[in-house]
């Protein structure tokens, strides 16, 4: 199926990627949720348009959250290997 068109997070070498297929030209309200409690990046949650987006690992592996080091990114993965915010 492939990852174009749907959301990628990323953090400290964690990459989840949605199941949901975005679509251009769409607007989508997009949340990146951290529960209360979240120690590690299979916590965290997605939100497309207030509906939970199922996201599995795409690379890398569960990592501790890290937010005074590492940043949260939320995007698209190019097919060029790179990210875009």
């Amino acid at each position: 199926e492939g990852t174009s068109g749907k959301l990628l997070f990323l953090h400290n070498g964690g990459n989840r990627i949605g199941t949901s297929v975005l679509e251009l030209g769409t607007t989508y309200v997009v949340e990146l949720i951290v529960p209360s409690g979240a120690t590690t990046t299979d916590d965290v949650l997605l939100e497309i348009n207030g509906v939970n987006d199922v996201m599995t690992r795409n690379a890398g592996s569960n990592q501790t959250l890290n937010t005074t080091v590492s940043p949260f990114y939320i995007g698209s993965l190019l097919s060029t290997s790179g990210f875009a915010v």
